[in-house]
Parts: C-alpha cells; sequence; structure tokens
C-alpha cells in the first residue's frame, strides 16, 4: 500500500507523527471514530497543530546536534596541527 500525497511529508519523520498515528489506529479499530479521509492527512493536520502551538517543538535536536553545541576546547593534537613548527629553508 502507497502512502498518499500529503502536504505533512516533513512532519512525518517526527515522533509526534508515529505517535499520533497510533493513536488514531486505535480509535478506528475500536469504532471509537470513522475517518472520511486519508490518515495522513488526519495525523498531519493535528502535527502541524500541535507543532504550530508549541505544544511540541518543531525539529527535536537529535543527539549529535546536542554534543556539537556545547564548545569543546582544542585537544594538544588539533593544536599541533594548526601550529606546526616553522622550518627555516636553507
Amino acid at each position: 500500500m502507497t502512502k498518499p500525497n500529503h502536504p505533512y511529508k516533513s512532519l512525518e519523520g517526527q515522533p509526534v507523527w508515529s505517535v499520533l498515528e497510533q493513536a488514531i489506529r486505535d480509535l478506528v479499530d475500536n469504532q471509537d471514530i470513522l475517518e472520511q479521509t486519508s490518515r495522513a492527512h488526519i495525523v498531519g493536520y493535528v502535527a502541524k497543530r500541535l507543532v504550530e502551538s508549541g505544544v511540541v517543538p518543531r525539529k527535536p535536536q537529535t543527539r549529535v546536534q546536542r554534543r556539537r553545541s556545547i564548545p569543546l576546547p582544542p585537544t594538544p593534537r588539533m593544536v599541533a596541527r594548526a601550529n606546526p613548527p616553522h622550518r627555516l629553508a636553507v
């Protein structure tokens, strides 16, 4: 089954997407709601509203991004590479 085209592609990889998708699936399976449009549109719209309202962060930082945000002092090897010894031509 292919995913329908929708304007919320940028939100698909975010954690809020999978949580909402599972919640809506549960509601449909329990016959609590009836879907009259594609699930991707429903999930995308709710995810977009949660992000816009600030309830859900726009794009959570990855572990690597968090690590890079703290400046680290240069290692001795980095200093040595940046300042090579001067050689005189004879």
